[in-house]
C-alpha cells in the first residue's frame, strides 16, 4: 500500500463512543496532499432513534433523524496550522450534536473536537482537542 491510498479492509477507526448513544468513526489513512480530508461517520446506537446535527467550522453540513445504528457520513478539511500552533495537519472544530427523545427520559450529547493526523505512519487519527457532554433529563 503507498502513502495516500486506502486499505479497503481496514475497519475505520472509532475516534468517540457516546453511552446510550452511538458512535464517532473516522477513516484517517486516506488522506492525500491535493484534497486532504478526514472521512467520518456517526453509527446511531441500538436503542431509538436519534437527531443528529454537525458543524464542520462554522458550516452546518448534517442534519437528520437517524433510525437505530443508522448512519450518516461527512467530511473535515485538513490543514496545516502554523509552526508556532505545532504545525500539524488538522480539521476546523467538528461540532456534534445528538438527542435521542424516548419515554420516560431523553439523552442528549454535545461533542466538540478537533482531529490531527497521526505522525506516526499508522494512518490513525488523534483528537488534538476534545469536550464532551452527555446528560440525561427525565421527561
Amino acid at each position: 500500500e503507498t502513502a495516500g491510498t486506502q486499505d479497503s479492509s481496514k475497519a475505520p477507526q472509532v475516534i468517540l463512543g457516546l453511552p446510550q448513544l452511538g458512535a464517532l468513526l473516522a477513516r484517517c489513512d486516506d488522506v492525500t496532499d491535493d484534497a486532504p480530508r478526514i472521512d467520518l461517520r456517526y453509527r446511531a446506537g441500538p436503542h431509538g432513534s436519534e437527531i443528529v446535527s454537525v458543524r464542520v467550522g462554522s458550516e452546518r453540513v448534517q442534519r437528520r433523524t437517524l433510525d437505530p445504528r443508522g448512519e450518516i457520513e461527512f467530511t473535515a478539511p485538513v490543514t496545516r496550522t502554523p509552526i508556532r500552533d505545532g504545525g500539524q495537519d488538522q480539521t476546523s472544530t467538528i461540532r456534534l450534536t445528538v438527542r435521542a427523545p424516548s419515554e420516560p427520559f431523553e439523552i442528549s450529547a454535545s461533542v466538540r473536537l478537533v482531529l490531527a493526523l497521526a505522525e506516526d505512519g499508522t494512518g490513525e487519527c488523534v483528537a488534538r482537542r476534545a469536550r464532551a457532554k452527555v446528560a440525561t433529563d427525565f421527561n
